[in-house]
């Protein structure tokens, strides 16, 4: 009787498991890659730079940005109010219609493998590995790199 008990008991944990969902794999690859990209080069732009026009204030217009892939730029914006905030707001308007807005901490939005990203934190690996890496997608953010 005990024995059957314990096979049922564990019959039951084993469908628990297959059915229970999968946490979310980072993706080692393009974090790496990314994370070295970042290293500074002494001259030039920063590194994935992104052409940004000043926004007014704290503001940036970045330019030639297209997020839906339409072939046409949308409109991308960035206003980080006060340094005492500590934050800034992207607003992203699709070519196509639609858009969004995303706060974070200070960030730059950066280019890399014909994507466009949130990057958070500090481009100097040594100073800041706590860094975010968001993927700005048509529908909204996906965080990529956590802690890179």
């Amino acid at each position: 009787m005990v024995s059957l008990i314990m096979i049922v008991s564990m019959s039951c944990i084993a469908q628990y498991a297959e059915a229970s969902p999968k946490p979310a794999k980072k993706n080692p690859t393009i974090c790496g890659l990314v994370a070295k990209t970042l290293i500074r080069k002494p001259d030039g732009p920063p590194p994935l730079y992104v052409d940004s026009i000043n926004g007014g204030g704290r503001g940036s217009i970045y330019q030639n940005v297209d997020i839906d892939a339409d072939q046409i730029p949308d409109s991308v914006q960035q206003d980080c109010g006060s340094v005492s905030d500590g934050t800034c707001t992207l607003y992203v308007n699709l070519s196509g219609g639609g858009g969004y807005e995303v706060s974070e901490d200070f960030f730059s939005v950066r280019k890399f493998q014909k994507k466009y990203y949130i990057l958070v934190g500090d481009t100097y690996p040594d100073t800041n590995i706590h860094r975010r890496l968001y993927l700005l997608k048509a529908n909204g953010t996906q965080l990529i790199c956590k802690s890179f």
